[in-house]
This record gives structure tokens, C-alpha cells and sequence, in this order.
């Protein structure tokens, strides 16, 4: 099986970056997106949560551990959703 086309027919990965600091949430959603996946952005763990229980279909959760609002492990009953 060849990956590369494999790939090609894939659409691409949509995820979910949660980070409270601005700078770094451009770098990483400009990287990610050159790389080909469909970025959403979330500014604190109350508005990535927003954005999980709603129908939006994420593949990939990316947070920070360190904001002031954060996903924790007591989020989990929404994160086992998305598995």
C-alpha cells in the first residue's frame, strides 16, 4: 500500500488548539495549518470545552496544563465523547 496516496484521499485532521497566550497559539495554529490541518482556536479551557460539546468534529485536542482556565482530568466525561 502506498501511504502518500493514502494520505492525498484523507481529508485533513481538525484540531482543537487551546492556549491562553496569544503569541503562541499563532505560532502553533500557522505551523499546524502549513503542515494541511484545519486548526480552531480556544483562548482558555472554557471556551475549548465550548467548542468540544458542540458538533464540531475535532480529531485532536492540543492544550496548555498551565492556563488559568484549563481542560482537566474533570473534563473528561466530555473528552471520552470524542473517542
Amino acid at each position: 500500500m502506498n501511504t502518500s496516496s493514502a494520505m492525498e484521499h484523507h481529508d485533513p485532521f481538525t484540531i482543537l488548539v487551546a492556549e491562553d497566550e496569544p503569541m503562541l497559539r499563532l505560532v502553533v495554529r500557522e505551523t499546524l495549518r502549513r503542515a494541511g490541518y484545519v486548526v480552531i482556536e480556544a483562548a482558555d479551557g472554557t471556551a475549548g470545552l465550548e467548542i468540544l460539546q458542540s458538533d464540531e468534529p475535532i480529531d485532536v485536542l492540543l492544550t496548555d496544563v498551565k492556563m488559568p482556565v484549563r481542560i482537566t482530568c474533570t473534563s473528561n466525561h466530555v473528552l471520552r465523547g470524542m473517542v
